[in-house]
């Protein structure tokens, strides 16, 4: 089964999702805060958290996982005892303090509703607020085509990824095929990319994806719009005069990598 399976007693066992507030830094809606934040937390989990949870806490933590601010644990003690837990994690001297949701069955955590069934199996599916709005790109715009064709698939796999159970993911395909169609994509397109999708085993999707490439690549960045093409052409015919320069060769491709 695709389905993570929680040892022990099940009816015992609660989910707790944390949400962690800084007081004092960047802003999260700048573009380095996620990453300052990353560090910050990281830094946290090393050398803060394991003193505080040694001994008096490390035998209820069942799992414990975090994506930048947001925590998501698996808790097999009591409601009290995880709020005092809370208590003593926000009293420090750093600016962090906590929040947190208690569940024993649901909670929305990232992208995902989970739930915990009874014999202590975890279902996934994917979550979108009630607020959502339909922010997929137009098939109309001026990127290029190659890249518009690929969001179908990106966007089924993500549900075949979240979705733990073949009904969640084809009531998610479906929803997918009317914002695409919405958005003015062509049926062929949807057709081949959720067909893609579906012959992929979950499993093997949620594995870790290979290895980035370590190449050094120096990437032209620029807008999309109804000369892009022309400019590459361009640059892709006078790519060679480039490619002789000592200096650059080493760092500039074979070829202009425009995004």
């Amino acid at each position: 089964s695709d389905n993570l399976q929680i040892r022990g007693q099940p009816k015992d066992q609660i989910s707790l999702q944390i949400s962690l507030q800084i007081r004092s830094g960047t802003a999260m809606g700048t573009a380095c805060a996620p990453s300052y934040a990353n560090l910050y937390l990281g830094w946290w989990e090393e050398n803060i958290l394991p003193a505080i949870t040694k001994d008096q806490y490390d035998t209820c933590i069942y799992s414990w996982h975090r994506y930048i601010d947001d925590i998501l644990v698996f808790w097999l003690g009591s409601v009290d005892k995880f709020q005092k837990l809370v208590r003593d994690l926000n009293n420090n001297t750093i600016g962090l303090q906590l929040t947190h949701v208690i569940d024993s069955e649901h909670l929305v955590f990232l992208d995902l509703n989970i739930t915990v069934l009874e014999d202590g199996k975890v279902e996934t599916e994917l979550f979108r607020k009630d607020t959502a709005t339909n922010s997929l790109l137009n098939w109309t715009s001026y990127h290029p085509v190659k890249l518009k064709s690929g969001i179908p698939f990106g966007q089924y796999l993500r549900a075949r990824r979240n979705c733990s159970t073949e009904t969640s993911f084809q009531r998610e395909a479906n929803k997918l095929r009317t914002m695409f169609k919405q958005k003015g994509y062509p049926n062929r397109i949807l057709k081949r990319a959720y067909q893609r999708a579906l012959l992929i085993n979950r499993s093997e999707s949620l594995r870790s994806s290979r290895p980035k490439s370590e190449t050094k690549i120096t990437r032209c960045v620029g807008t999309y719009d109804l000369y892009w093409d022309k400019v590459q052409k361009i640059m892709t015919h006078n790519w060679p005069i480039l490619q002789h320069d000592i200096d650059l060769a080493d760092n500039i491709g074979n070829f202009p990598q425009i995004t």
